[in-house]
């Protein structure tokens, strides 16, 4: 299944399956791996488009769960998890993108956040914002002042 489905993407679908690797465990990455191929079971003629777009949005949102967690890579390194993308859909890998910070809180140890610099068409910041761990009952940021 492999070689079929990577023929017109290879590097994307290696790179797919090792980020699904260190996001979710040899498991995740088998059964996202086994969906990709299902879904591209179904429509043929785009058969390594709908399996790289399939796995694609499953390690997506696997990632999404993880925000802001530490995770192992198959280098024997660790990294944390970004966010892809700002709450309003803009990508957050690319230079100039994202702002890293951090947010003091009351109530926790803080949050890790993720501020999208993307410039909307009319040239205002997009300022939408990522934390992690998510805010619960009990937080309270503070500010300077």
């Amino acid at each position: 299944m492999n070689a079929l489905v990577t023929s017109s993407y290879p590097q994307w679908w290696a790179q797919l399956l090792l980020d699904a690797r260190c996001l979710g465990g040899s498991r995740f990455a088998r059964e996202a791996r086994d969906d990709a191929a299902a879904a591209a079971a179904e429509i043929p003629a785009a058969r390594d488009s709908v399996a790289v777009g399939t796995l694609w949005q499953l390690v997506d949102a696997q990632r999404a769960r993880r925000v802001g967690e530490t995770v192992a890579t198959p280098d024997g390194k660790w990294r944390t998890v970004t966010p892809a993308r700002c709450p309003r859909g803009h990508p957050l890998d690319r230079p100039g993108h994202v702002l890293v910070g951090w947010m003091p809180c009351r109530g926790c140890s803080g949050h890790r956040s993720w501020r999208c610099l993307v410039l909307g068409v009319d040239g205002t910041e997009c300022g939408a914002e990522v934390l992690a761990p998510e805010p619960a009952d009990g937080c309270a940021p503070v500010g300077i002042g």
